[in-house]
């Protein structure tokens, strides 16, 4: 009873913290590093607790758990997958719940991975209703007589990807926190830019329209997938072991 009491208390935290590092993603896509540093030796008070409290908690999977994290979560943050709140989230949830909270069966052991697969989905949702958006606004700029790429220099390929992932926007709201231009200006060149590296991102230019993506609010994705996981269980381990069955 009292490690259930345990449990119930670190879930209470962690949708607390990932909530209110989600509404912060959301507003300015920059997130505290405060809501880290409470949270996390929280975490690894609590979880010492619930090892003491419980007498066969599995530490060496627990401990494994951790370091797997960790090093997912630096990966992903180095590749630039991931930013380096996204990579404290996922960290973070690995202190606080280095196993599955609610049991293993037919689940993954690994409980970060399982919010990670989750959160992966949600992502997946969001993008598919991303893209239907993005294609509907294109077209409405189009039929408003707005050349999209007039002056640009891009292959089709880049063109391609400008109209399902971009947005042709005002360069005002396109230079906003919530969008990151993707049409740069190269000497006297417009250029549409798919992969760019950090020094690029003082390149912006200015003018009437010009492309833009969405900045994705990933910390709510972790955030939902960890409501997920407490709703559904683990939705990448279900889909896994029901096209093994097809």
């Amino acid at each position: 009873m009292i490690t259930l009491d345990i449990i119930l208390i670190k879930t209470l935290i962690i949708i607390i913290g990932l909530f209110i590092a989600s509404l912060q993603d959301i507003k300015s896509r920059e997130i505290s590093d405060k809501i880290w540093i409470v949270l996390i030796p929280i975490g690894i008070f609590l979880t010492i607790i619930e090892i003491i409290i419980k007498g066969n908690y599995p530490c060496i999977l627990a401990i494994f758990s951790i370091i797997f994290s960790i090093v997912l979560a630096l990966t992903l943050y180095y590749l630039h997958l991931y930013g380096g709140a996204d990579a404290k989230a996922l960290i973070t949830i690995a202190l606080f719940f280095p196993i599955p909270p609610y049991g293993i069966e037919r689940t993954l052991i690994i409980f970060p991975i399982i919010v990670f697969g989750n959160s992966l989905i949600a992502t997946m949702i969001f993008l598919l209703l991303y893209i239907i958006i993005a294609i509907m606004w294109n077209s409405y700029m189009k039929l408003r007589g707005i050349d999209l790429f007039k002056g640009i220099e891009a292959n089709k390929l880049k063109k391609i990807f400008a109209f399902i992932f971009g947005f042709k926007l005002n360069s005002k709201i396109a230079n906003s926190i919530h969008f990151n231009p993707i049409e740069r200006l190269h000497g006297n060149r417009r250029k549409i830019i798919i992969s760019y590296k950090v020094e690029d991102e003082k390149i912006i230019i200015h003018g009437d329209y010009i492309w833009a993506t969405f900045n994705l609010p990933f910390i709510l994705f972790i955030f939902i997938g960890f409501i997920l996981y407490l709703i559904y269980g683990d939705l990448l381990f279900q889909i896994i072991n029901s096209l093994l069955k097809v």
